[in-house]
Formats: structure tokens, sequence, C-alpha cells
């Protein structure tokens, strides 16, 4: 009985070592996905980055950046309800995210899905206060319903954080031309 029970014990720790190592070289073959993915979408084979992405997934479902980047693939393609679904999840795997939440705010933007993207964009503040692309995104997005006020704050914030490009665009000077006695702007809803 001993003998079977040493057996027993031999054969577990055996299998537990080998599968410890199958999952160690799992995890090493998504990042060898991940990183060839990488490499195909700065060439701007994104079918192929999307297929690396995706076997990199299935290897390790748990990498937001592989969500992430496949997000980014897909919207390089147009495929915006992909790539939202893509950055929800990298988002879920790893709430605080800001890139994440931006890249989706990009894509609603996209889709003209206003609020969603002013909220995503909001979100990745509340995550970097300090982040002057997520302002100046947000600000585009007000600028574009035609909230001048809101669209100055964020070009005015944007451009102290060092991203001055919407402030010099005359955004705040259409603030002022549309302000009326009550100090508020014409917007579009």
């Amino acid at each position: 009985m001993k003998a079977k029970s040493r057996y027993l014990v031999v054969f577990l720790f055996l299998f537990a070592t080998l599968l410890g190592r199958a999952l160690d070289a799992n995890a090493e073959d998504a990042k060898t996905y991940f990183y060839r993915g990488v490499n195909y979408f700065k060439q701007g084979k994104y079918d192929q980055a999307i297929a690396d992405y995706t076997k990199a997934i299935e290897l390790n479902p748990k990498d937001a950046y592989a969500y992430n980047n496949r997000g980014i693939a897909y919207a390089k393609k147009g495929e915006y309800d992909k790539a939202i679904a893509d950055y929800t999840k990298a988002i879920e795997l790893n709430p605080k995210d800001v890139e994440a939440y931006k890249k989706r705010g990009d894509a609603y933007n996209d889709k003209k899905e206003y609020e969603k993207a002013i909220a995503d964009y909001t979100k990745a503040i509340k995550l970097n206060p300090k982040d002057a692309e997520a302002y100046s995104k947000r600000g585009n997005v007000y600028l574009f319903n035609l909230d001048f006020e809101k669209a100055c704050a964020d070009a005015k914030r944007a451009c102290d954080l060092g991203q001055c490009k919407l402030l010099n665009s005359g955004v705040c000077e259409l603030s002022d031309v549309t302000s009326g006695e009550n100090g508020n702007s014409k917007s579009k809803k």
C-alpha cells in the first residue's frame, strides 16, 4: 500500500511539474504571437496582426494588452464594434488602463456615439488628470457638438499640460463669440 501511495505522489508531482512547464510554454507562445502581431500591425498588415493577437488571447486570455492591441487593429479596419468589444474586455481585465478608455472613446467617436466617447475620455482623465491627450480628445468632441465653453476649457487644460493644438485652433474665440449675456454657449444636443 505504501508503494502505491509513493508512486501516486511521484506521479502527481511529475504531472504538476510538466503541467507547470506546459503553462509556462504557452505563456511564452502567447508573448511570441503578441509581439509578432505588433510587428504585423506596424507593417499595416491588420488581418495578420488580428490573427496573432487572437492566438495570444487564446493562449493567455487574461492579457489586457492583447485585447487592447487587437482593438486598435480592428479600429484601423473600421470595425468599431469589434474594437469596442476588445477595449471593453481590456478595461475589464485592467480597469486602470487609461489608453484603453481613450481608444474606446475614439471608437465611439468614430461611430458618432458622442456621449459614450465623452464618458470614456472623462474616465481616462479621472484615472490620469495630467493626460493632455484625453482633454484634447474630449475637447474635440465638445467642439464638434458645438459646446464651445467645454471645448475651450478642455483646450486650455490640454495646453497647460503641453498639447496646444486644440487651443491654437481658435476654439476659445468661438466660445467668446457664442456666449450670450448669461454666459452660456449654444450647444447642439
